[in-house]
């Protein structure tokens, strides 16, 4: 995997994961997006961890993950099938998903990699869980 210069931890339910993990799942959806520059593209890509929750029998670690090449904003009131079929949710889903915001964010993901074994979000240097998605702290040199 190509080394990206920010990292992030993004927590995902288990059935998700799944579906990532299978390549059947192309885009995580998200009510909000780094506020970076230059912003993510294939040229300056982030690294996105995956932790799965602890939510229907999820393992509570980090599982795997992703190299993410384009994070853009859409209006989940207009329908836009090729990204419901990517992220696998029905449209009726998104729209209340994205309830008074304006608008929600579609997070690529490529080149997913399951860790052979996964780690405890402590050994990522996070203390807490994160509610949607953070940015990974920093290593102390």
């Amino acid at each position: 995997m190509n080394k990206a210069t920010n990292e992030y931890i993004m927590a995902i339910k288990p059935e998700w994961v799944a579906l990532i993990e299978s390549k059947q799942k192309t885009l995580e959806i998200r009510c909000t997006a780094p506020r970076i520059s230059p912003p993510v593209s294939e040229n300056d890509p982030i690294d996105v961890w995956v932790y799965e929750t602890k939510s229907n029998g999820g393992r509570g670690l980090v599982v795997g993950r992703f190299l993410c090449c384009n994070i853009r904003a859409f209006d989940a009131h207009c329908d836009d099938l090729p990204l419901r079929r990517a992220a696998r949710i029905q449209w009726e889903m998104l729209k209340e998903y994205q309830g008074d915001h304006t608008h929600l964010y579609a997070w690529d993901i490529t080149n997913y990699k399951k860790l052979a074994v996964p780690l405890p979000l402590s050994a990522m240097g996070c203390r807490f869980t994160p509610r949607s998605w953070c940015k990974r702290k920093e290593k102390k040199a």
